[in-house]
């Protein structure tokens, strides 16, 4: 429990230091989750259903692919498989379901 407490206070204090880097990267990741939505605007049609697929497949394209970079750079050094993948994954779509929240 202290070392939990330790460690949440020192990436807090890490991210109140790199506050300009962390708004950066979450603008980033809004910005990559509306060039999908553009380009699946090409594909779906501009119904309820289409609209509703499109955003659908944004949201799973967009943290599978960031999910993707550290796999294949680890499977790339190592040759085995990344234990943390899932983790990465879910990390991610989080991280991007609360961007599409509080936009």
């Amino acid at each position: 429990m202290l070392k939990s407490s330790i460690l949440i206070l020192l990436l807090s204090a890490l991210v109140i230091l790199l506050l300009h880097q962390v708004g950066f990267s979450l603008g980033f990741l809004a910005v990559l989750h509306k060039i999908f939505l553009e380009y699946l605007n090409k594909i779906f049609a501009s119904g309820q259903i289409g609209i509703l697929l499109k955003q659908t497949m944004a949201l799973f394209l967009v943290p599978l692919l960031i999910a993707l970079v550290p796999t294949a750079v680890y499977y790339a050094t190592a040759r085995r498989s990344f234990a943390y993948y899932q983790h990465v994954l879910w990390t991610v779509w989080v991280i991007m379901v609360v961007i599409i929240a509080i936009h």
